[in-house]
């Protein structure tokens, strides 16, 4: 998917890339938040579940992505509209 970043923004990215092999990432890896997993790639939805798993949420089957994205949406509109006033 193409994006629009700055320049500062692409040298970092630069950077990460650069050093994949510190992390034993293959430079043959095509993803950019590359892993060594078998995927090749982070898991998202698996990582959340370890971050749950960890802070021993009550319902971690509770944590999703879209639920944290519609979370974080709403503090954000509580969060200007509270600012305003």
């Amino acid at each position: 998917m193409p994006i629009l970043i700055t320049p500062d923004v692409k040298a970092a990215m630069d950077v990460l890339v650069e050093l994949r092999g510190h992390a034993d990432i293959p430079t043959s890896n095509p993803y950019f938040f590359a892993s060594n997993s078998p995927s090749g790639y982070i898991d998202h939805r698996r990582a959340l579940k370890n971050v749950a798993d960890v802070a021993h949420v009550v319902h971690p089957e509770l944590i999703t992505s879209t639920g944290l994205r519609k979370y974080i949406s709403t503090v954000a509109q509580v969060y200007l509209f509270c600012s305003d006033i």
